[in-house]
């Protein structure tokens, strides 16, 4: 449940957003984090480009506004070379902590 985002008063697995990303191809990798806009809770993501690929937010954004309830499509889309991981005892995990940190600042900047 911890992965779990409260938005628009429904409980949203991340990984239905991920997915709905993850079908265009010119992307590797995708993570969905909650940010706080205007004092309700709204996704986020970060994408990853495939090797020598561009990725445009706008066209991810509308591709998720085809796709799932509005409440589900990010608010913003994060473009990065990679998603910042840590080394635990179950493995190499994605630090959403810090994921979340940088969507939040990057929300409030741009406000």
């Amino acid at each position: 449940m911890g992965d779990v985002l409260r938005l628009g008063g429904f409980l949203v697995n991340p990984l239905e957003i991920e997915e709905t990303v993850l079908e265009i191809d010119s992307l590797r990798a995708c993570q969905v984090v909650e940010v706080r806009l205007d004092g309700r809770p709204r996704p986020a993501v970060f994408v990853v480009p495939a090797a020598g690929a561009q990725a445009d937010e706008a066209a991810i954004i509308s591709h998720c506004r085809e796709r799932l309830a509005s409440f589900k499509v990010p608010v913003r889309v994060m473009i990065i070379d990679a998603l910042p991981t840590i080394e635990g005892p179950n493995g190499v995990k994605v630090r959403r902590d810090e994921l979340r940190r940088i969507a939040q600042a990057t929300i409030d900047a741009t406000r």
